[in-house]
């Protein structure tokens, strides 16, 4: 569910990145992979609304909910490497090309 999640919110801005690239053909890897970072990042609220709202049965009993300070702590990195990744990914595959 988390997962089906994040891939939607992450798709709406980059459905909307990706024209506005190719309309300003905008073809530097540094912009893709900023924006990759900064997509990466508004995933990690995303990703602590779901978890903290759902409670799995091997969960102890005494858990706390993270807060978005200590999600970006622990979640941030992985999160921004993931996107920075698959905004160099997008523009390999298609940035690059655009004139």
């Amino acid at each position: 569910m988390t997962w089906l999640t994040g891939v939607i919110v992450a798709a709406l801005p980059c459905a909307l990145l990706a024209p506005l690239a190719r309309h300003f053909a905008i073809s530097n890897l540094l912009f893709y992979l900023v924006a990759g970072v900064g997509i990466g990042l508004i995933l990690v609220p995303v990703f602590l609304g779901i978890t903290n709202f759902i409670s799995w049965y091997t969960d102890p009993p005494d858990r706390t909910n993270l807060t978005m300070l200590q999600g970006l702590k622990h979640l941030g990195a992985g999160f921004a490497i993931a996107g920075a990744l698959a905004g160099a990914m997008f523009w390999k595959r298609a940035g690059q090309h655009y004139h």
